[in-house]
């Protein structure tokens, strides 16, 4: 066999699949990587706990494959610089990055191959993302309006 061929389903092949390579956008990507890891749903945008989650599942992404991004309309999407992302910050439900030289990249995608290799490392890894409960039990004790007796679990 040599180098740099894939071989699927007993055929040959000599690069991935063209659907593999597809850009998808990224904020569409994160609640399926949270679904598919912890069997939960993420659907409601806007509120300030499901962003945080969101962002805390992009940053593992992000962690893993590369994203692709802009920092406006008028340039064109390419791969973000690794070390920028990883150091930098999601933000508004993972469709922005401030990265940490301060840029901030908006117009957000990843490859879909990608999304999926991430999503099975983090499933196989038992990664471990707070549940909308967990969140809502943190965010009501931060703010003092947990009722005694409550459960309070924390964010992981």
């Amino acid at each position: 066999m040599s180098r740099g061929l894939v071989y699927i389903y007993g055929r040959r092949r000599d690069s991935p699949r063209r659907e593999d390579r597809e850009l998808i956008p990224f904020s569409q990507a994160v609640p399926h990587v949270y679904t598919q890891v912890t069997g939960a749903s993420l659907s409601p945008f806007g509120n300030p706990l499901f962003d945080a989650l969101l962002n805390e599942v992009a940053q593992a992404i992000a962690d893993l494959v590369t994203i692709y991004g802009a920092p406006n309309d008028q340039v064109p999407v390419k791969p973000l610089p690794v070390a920028e992302v990883k150091l930098g910050a999601f933000q508004r439900a993972a469709s922005v990055v401030r990265a940490s030289d301060g840029i901030e990249y908006r117009r957000l995608y990843i490859r879909r191959g990608d999304l999926r290799a991430a999503a099975a490392v983090l499933k196989k890894s038992n990664a471990r993302f707070a549940s909308i409960e967990e969140s809502l039990a943190t965010s009501e004790a931060s703010n003092g309006t947990a009722v005694r007796g409550e459960t309070e679990a924390g964010v992981v």
